[in-house]
């Protein structure tokens, strides 16, 4: 009952913010007086832009060890470490897997409880310099002996039964990914999240939810791809660009991930910081990336790119607003870059319309609208 009364409070909510977005924008029509080169100037004054990349030279074998490699960064997770790990080991599978555990530089008692794991044939532990999360899995993506990757954060856990689920649908039906629900454990309930109500092939990779967890990866789709490092929002490189390299994804309704949302998570709660800005080096970056990959620049990605600006600009709502006029301005440049004015003007996608007319106050309107909708 309390979730069917919260599915209609929200439905209310999102038809009167529409109601006023449908009034308020007629009169928020804003046109920024910034040129690229003073926008660029802004942003690196404020959070300088890593010059990364997400492709690289890792190594997958060709003569495989394992069916699956389970990644697991791990940093000061003395709290949670040992259910992780263990809801691994007791899993029930006929498939062979291997759990790579990447110490980033923990400084409470982790290494140390990872100890205990010594002994276990199928359990590696290394230990490196802090880097960050997406410094950790790609030290697991170096060198692979696995047909399949998963991605496994230290603070979060298996079900029963997730390895033989996903790695049965993947065998049986040749898939590149195959993604399963997962649990998101709140401090008061906990919330299904999924794809899907049964077992289906995705029409594309834009069904997939953004993130690398609950999810098997072939590991060829990960042959020469990293996460970008040193920059915040590192899993936006899942949906542009290894999603992409997918040619047949399965979603299945089987609960396969356990997913703890932490008061100190990243993603949880709106935060102030100034490496907010990052999501929109990383949305430059990977553009570069794609096309320097030959992954195509059609209208899915249009959709994807709306869908991402919209969350860019609830990222950094809270930042200056020279600092948003400028990743406004730059977003602008870089639908130019790849698409000409025309193609954007006659899609679908309205955030990239007022974009690409200069339209802030319309563009910010229309978002402070959508993110109800995501």
């Amino acid at each position: 009952m309390k979730d069917k009364l919260r599915g209609i409070k929200n439905t209310l909510k999102r038809v009167l913010v529409k109601a006023v977005y449908n009034v308020e924008k007629h009169f928020v029509h804003d046109v920024v007086e910034m040129d690229e080169s003073k926008a660029y100037q802004i942003l690196e004054q404020s959070d300088p832009r890593t010059h990364g990349s997400c492709i690289t030279n890792n190594q997958i074998e060709d003569t495989r060890k394992y069916n699956l490699r389970i990644v697991v960064p791990a940093y000061n997770v003395e709290n949670y470490i040992e259910e992780c790990i263990d809801s691994v080991l007791k899993q029930k599978t006929e498939y062979k897997y291997q759990i790579y555990i990447v110490d980033d530089g923990s400084t409470d008692n982790t290494l140390s409880l990872l100890s205990k794991y010594k002994d276990y044939s199928n359990v590696l532990v290394i230990h490196k310099d802090n880097g960050g999360v997406a410094s950790a899995r790609n030290e697991g993506l170096k060198i692979v002996d696995a047909d399949y990757v998963m991605f496994l954060d230290s603070d979060d856990y298996l079900p029963d039964n997730a390895i033989q689920v996903l790695l049965e649908n993947a065998y049986s039906n040749d898939a590149d990914i195959v993604e399963g629900a997962q649990i998101r454990k709140l401090a008061d309930k906990d919330i299904k999240i999924a794809a899907t109500d049964y077992v289906r092939l995705a029409k594309g990779p834009t069904e997939l939810l953004g993130m690398p967890w609950a999810k098997v990866f072939k590991s060829k789709i990960l042959d020469n791809i990293c996460f970008p490092e040193k920059l915040w929002y590192e899993d936006t490189v899942c949906r542009f660009i290894m999603f992409e390299k997918a040619k047949k994804i399965l979603l299945i309704n089987d609960v396969v991930y356990m997913y703890r949302v932490l008061d100190n998570s990243l993603s949880h709660g709106k935060s102030k910081s100034i490496k907010n800005i990052d999501t929109y080096w990383i949305l430059e970056m990977l553009m570069e990336d794609r096309s320097k990959l030959c992954l195509p620049f059609n209208d899915e990605l249009l959709l994807m790119l709306e869908r991402q600006i919209i969350i860019n600009q609830t990222r950094i709502d809270c930042l200056d607003d020279n600092i948003q006029k400028s990743i406004f301005v730059l977003t602008g440049a870089l639908l130019k870059k790849y698409y000409t004015d025309d193609k954007v003007l006659r899609s679908n996608c309205k955030a990239l319309q007022l974009i690409v007319s200069g339209d802030y106050g319309g563009y910010k309107s229309y978002c402070k609208m959508k993110k109800y909708f995501i």
